[in-house]
């Protein structure tokens, strides 16, 4: 079905809509694959919660992305269409929206990863979490 409708905006648009379609789907797989690598960085599922996720106050976030920044709800229960998501505050707070978040992870991991360690440290020892 893909192949097909690229082959339908050549014929109908030309390449280089083919071409900027191409990009803008190559774009959003890797934001959502980064997303849910910074997401999930650090939290050792099992080791401590089931449910624990980062929490993402960012509105840009919210709207940009059309609620993304639930994504913990998804912890919770895995079957809730992504609309019906509820917000959750239960968590560490990441420290910016995920499009300053992607940029931090993409081009100073190393830097993000340290933040990351104290605040969940922080978390932790808050919450009395194992």
């Amino acid at each position: 079905m893909e192949v097909l409708l690229v082959v339908l905006i050549v014929l109908v648009f030309g390449w280089a809509a083919a071409i900027i379609f191409l990009y803008q789907a190559l774009s959003g797989v890797r934001l959502l694959e980064t997303i849910n690598y910074y997401q999930h960085w650090g939290l050792q599922q099992g080791r401590a919660v089931n449910n624990l996720a980062w929490v993402n106050t960012s509105q840009v976030t919210y709207y940009a992305l059309l609620g993304l920044s639930n994504h913990i709800a998804h912890h919770n229960d895995a079957t809730t269409p992504f609309y019906e998501t509820p917000y959750s505050a239960y968590g560490p707070t990441m420290c910016y929206g995920y499009f300053v978040t992607n940029l931090w992870v993409k081009l100073k991991n190393s830097s993000y990863r340290s933040v990351s360690t104290n605040r969940l440290r922080d978390y932790f020892i808050e919450n009395n979490v194992n």
